[in-house]
């Protein structure tokens, strides 16, 4: 949650630049990523029953925090690189998420059914 505030807060992420276009996926992955514990911790059998565990990932690939980098210089280009481990096609995360939104539940809840 630290960083998504952080993160809105970054101007490549209100406005992609040519510099940095991905920037604000970015904060759109991290914002995805906040929105499926919620879904965890209220629809816990349902997402249980699709063998999607987001607290079990966020333990496995706990992200530091803001603190740990200095404020401008290393915070964004580290929250970069941890994005493109996290956002690989492969990764656990990323296919996790892709699961989550084709679940009816979510597609209803998102408005998207």
């Amino acid at each position: 949650m630290e960083w998504l505030v952080w993160l809105h807060a970054q101007p490549t992420i209100i406005d992609t630049t040519r510099e940095h276009p991905r920037d604000p996926l970015i904060a759109a992955y991290f914002e995805q990523w906040v929105n499926a514990l919620a879904y965890e911790l209220y629809f816990p059998k349902e997402l249980h029953a699709a063998s999607l565990h987001f607290f079990d990932l966020t333990a496995q690939h706990p992200q530091p925090p803001l603190s740990d980098w200095q404020e401008n210089s290393d915070r964004l280009p580290n929250i970069r690189q941890r994005f493109e481990k996290l956002y690989a096609i492969n990764h656990p995360l990323r296919v996790a998420l892709f699961d989550l939104a084709s679940l009816d539940l979510v597609r209803t809840i998102e408005g998207k059914t």
